[in-house]
């Protein structure tokens, strides 16, 4: 009654054996195959990383963008403004010359008393385009200011864009 037990029992020896010297190599092929799925993690998360710094970075950038659009804006209405001033100034100059030439060639009082009011007219005009027109230049230069220093964080954002850039064409 023994006999028939131990074939099997021999058998199942044989199999825990074959099976025990397997287990190691798969176990090591198991532990490789994890290492790899954890490096692919991470590497993924690296890349999600660098996907959302990127789109901040363009966001920013575009937000800067429109900010130095809406200053070259103002600055080229400060300039129109700046340059429709003088050149209502110079008007301005240049009848209050005409009526001082006349008030100067007056033949009568009357019309020597004319030719003062309106040289008195046209000379507060003129006062008073003068300080227009330094209030108007006043504001072109800080335009032009604005526009520099906007500008200027623009071209930071060129440059993280292209650092970046490169970063990723050089994995």
């Amino acid at each position: 009654m023994n006999r028939p037990i131990v074939p099997f029992v021999l058998a199942g020896a044989l199999f825990a054996t074959a099976q025990a010297q397997t287990a190691p190599g798969d176990s090591q092929t198991l532990q490789v195959l994890l290492n790899e799925v954890r490096e692919l993690r991470q590497e993924l998360r690296s890349s999600f990383v660098t996907v959302q710094k990127s789109e901040i970075l363009i966001h920013r950038a575009q937000n800067q963008q429109r900010l130095v659009d809406r200053d070259q804006q103002r600055l080229d209405d400060a300039r129109a403004k700046l340059t429709e001033t003088q050149a209502n100034r110079k008007n301005q100059e240049s009848a209050l010359k005409r009526w001082d030439q006349t008030r100067a060639n007056a033949g009568t009082d009357a019309e020597r008393k004319q030719a003062e009011d309106n040289v008195a007219t046209f000379q507060s005009r003129v006062d008073a385009l003068v300080a227009e027109e330094q209030d108007r230049q006043s504001r072109v230069t800080d335009a032009e200011q604005q526009l520099h220093v906007d500008q200027g964080k623009l071209s930071e954002f060129e440059d993280a864009m292209d650092q970046l850039e490169r970063a990723l064409n050089n994995p």
